[in-house]
């Protein structure tokens, strides 16, 4: 019966290799093959020598480009405990024959399951491992989950679960593994997290949760990775975690969190990463961080950070980000320019500007421009990290190889342009990271041609990658990024599958914002556009790929003149950040361009009317207008709130307007 169950077994998922001349259980033919620890075929048999009997109790097919829906007949395998089917092409969902199964352990990673979560698994209360992550599922979360009560690992991550997670999770007493990253549910983080007194691996990145972490987190004193990020919310302060003391992975990124970084943190001597960027914390940086002599990766970018910069995270040579923050003591700048800083990343560090380090303008807000007029750039080109291409009509594209560290900053050749990137890779099997990638996919191109040469490379980053064009004169620029996928596949193997999640800024304005899929980013088979011939150009050609999440941001920094010239363009791609004395410049430019609801607080989700929102930021920028004659009367703006007055009415008869220039009215 074994033999035949896999006979319609391997038939159904054309799995060709397997040598039916041979006994599965003899241990001769290729019953089992291992290729790497990626690819793997093998089946697994328990033999009883008192009773002459063997069983199929393991089965594992990872990476055989397997496709088609899954066979019931596994079901028939009576005595099998654990499948898995890792990294194949499966399709449809659970067979509802396999209720009877005896599994304890099953994995389905990466594969193109749908539909709804399967029911008919949680009549397989003997499961202990259940591993769903990177399929297609999507609907809630089925409340017989309750039911999987000697579950230790449940990975749930990169599908489209939607709505709470059901109260039933709270049953699940023995977990030491859960993911449910990269999702779309929805509601706060649910207090019952605190009865998994066992786990040691909780990760809710990007999982459309809302905040703050429930008190009870405190108590999960067995927790050693905590991974948390994009939460909704509303803002909280620091969670209390001075109880976890096993902690080796802290990655609390975007989740809205306010305040000081408590001095416990520097207690916490096992941690090996550190990640707490992109939050609204303020005060100084406690001098107890010192003591993470053992920490490898320390992330404290995009925060309120004030005061002094600790020398002692400048001098170990360690991964350190603390760029974008709100430094205000100069004096702790370290010695050298921003590329010089070993593996610390501090630009934009500081607040203000500070004439007694005009040779080094990278670690100031805005980074300013420094040189004159005349060594001043008007068109810029970059091979994303490649190599230099001199492409048709002399055109040169920078090389942008550079550069193989967790924080870094590095400039280009003749300091007219810069990058910064953050993050390490966490989930990868590699011993070392790297930031560049080749082509392995087929584009559409001449191979003689040298636009070819574009896309055989590309740079990596798993959270942020900034590409600054630096003191480009006044003018109208044409910003492109050229984008190809070279990673996937387009083919029917494991290869092809993924998504792409990434946000696009230009100048802090968000144009591109989600996950592309092949479509939207051309295919893998991927014709390079003609070249326009603009006089002002920035050109990025690459690929920006992330695990789950990245931002890109091209920041191009111009040098402003007092009055700017006619031509001059006004709105889009300026740096409006280097503007400290005109407070409303940034919103000028914001609703100039279509993103006015940029200011909303963005904890504040999406759990507000627009509508209103624009109409309120419309009337404050009306209302602090430069010029007293052009603002509204209080009776004119009390009518707009209370909808008696269109806004349009009042704008369109010039009564109060805006400009994008803040010295027009000066004389």
């Amino acid at each position: 019966m074994t033999v035949e169950a896999l006979k319609k077994i391997g038939k159904k998922l054309k799995k060709q290799d397997w040598d039916f001349g041979e006994d599965p259980c003899s241990g001769y033919g290729n019953w089992s093959v291992l290729t790497n620890p990626l690819i793997r075929s093998s089946v697994i048999c328990d033999c009883q020598q008192s009773s002459l009997s063997c069983h199929v109790i393991e089965i594992v097919l990872t990476s055989q480009n397997l496709t088609g829906i899954i066979p019931p007949e596994f079901s028939e395998l009576r005595y099998l405990k654990s499948l898995i089917l890792d990294r194949n092409c499966l399709t449809g969902s659970i067979p509802k024959e396999w209720g009877y199964m005896h599994l304890e352990e099953l994995s389905f990673l990466g594969n193109r399951l749908s539909g709804s979560f399967p029911e008919v698994l949680t009549r397989i209360t003997s499961l202990r491992v259940l591993n769903l992550e990177g399929n297609q599922f999507s609907g809630p979360v089925s409340r017989e989950i309750g039911k999987l009560v000697y579950l230790d690992e449940l990975y749930l991550s990169s599908n489209s679960f939607t709505g709470p997670l059901p109260e039933q999770f709270g049953q699940l007493k023995n977990l030491t593994h859960l993911r449910i990253s990269d999702n779309n549910f929805t509601g706060r983080i649910p207090d019952f997290i605190g009865s998994w007194r066992h786990i040691s691996w909780l990760e809710m990145l990007g999982s459309g949760l809302d905040g703050p972490l429930p008190s009870s987190t405190s108590s999960l004193t067995s927790l050693v990775n905590l991974r948390i990020s994009d939460l909704g919310g509303k803002l909280s302060s620091f969670p209390a975690l001075k109880n976890l003391k096993s902690l080796q992975i802290l990655e609390l990124r975007r989740c809205n969190i306010i305040g000081r970084l408590p001095i416990y943190i520097g207690n916490m001597t096992g941690l090996k990463t550190l990640d707490l960027s992109f939050n609204l914390m303020t005060g100084k940086i406690p001098s107890s961080l010192a003591n993470l002599k053992l920490t490898d990766y320390i992330y404290l970018a995009g925060n309120k950070f004030t005061g002094s910069v600790p020398s002692d995270f400048i001098e170990r040579n360690k991964h350190i980000d603390i760029s974008y923050n709100n430094f205000t003591i100069p004096s702790s700048i370290p010695s050298g320019d921003c590329d010089k800083t070993n593996n610390a990343n501090l630009v934009e560090s500081f607040f203000g500007w500070n004439e007694s380090y005009k040779h080094t303008p990278c670690y100031f807000q805005h980074f300013p421009c420094l040189l004159p007029k005349r060594k001043h750039k008007y068109k810029l080109y970059i091979n994303c990290g490649g190599d230099e291409v001199k492409v048709d009509r002399g055109k040169r594209y920078e090389a942008n190889g550079d550069g193989q560290r967790a924080s870094m900053f590095v400039y280009g050749a003749d300091k007219h342009w810069a990058f910064s990137s953050s993050g390490h890779f966490m989930n990868d099997l590699t011993e070392v990271d790297d930031y560049t990638v080749s082509n392995t996919s087929t584009l559409l191109v001449d191979a003689s041609s040298p636009s070819l040469m574009l896309y055989k490379t590309a740079r990596i980053s798993p959270l942020l990658l900034t590409y600054y064009g630096l003191c480009l004169g006044n003018g109208q620029y044409t910003v492109s990024l050229h984008f190809a996928e070279i990673i996937f596949t387009n083919d029917s193997t494991f290869y092809s599958l993924g998504k792409r999640v990434f946000d696009i800024y230009v100048q802090r304005c968000c144009w591109w914002n989600g996950q592309a899929n092949h479509k939207d980013i051309r295919g893998t088979h991927f014709k390079p556009p003609a070249h326009h011939h603009k006089k002002n150009i920035l050109l990025l050609v690459g690929i920006i790929v992330a695990v789950v999440i990245i931002v890109l941001v091209i920041v191009v920094i111009f040098l402003w003149k007092r009055r700017c010239d006619k031509n001059a363009m006004d709105r889009g791609i300026v740096d409006v950040w280097s503007l400290n004395n005109y407070a409303n410049f940034i919103a000028y430019v914001l609703q100039d361009s279509g993103c006015l609801l940029d200011l909303v607080d963005p904890a504040l989700g999406s759990d507000f009317s627009k509508e209103e929102a624009m109409v309120i930021l419309s009337v404050a920028l009306m209302c602090t207008n430069t010029t007293p004659a052009l603002r509204p009367i209080m009776s004119q703006v009390v009518s707009i709130m209370e909808e008696k007055t269109a806004m349009k009415s009042l704008s369109s008869h010039g009564e109060a307007s805006t400009s994008l220039n803040p010295h027009e009215n000066d004389n």
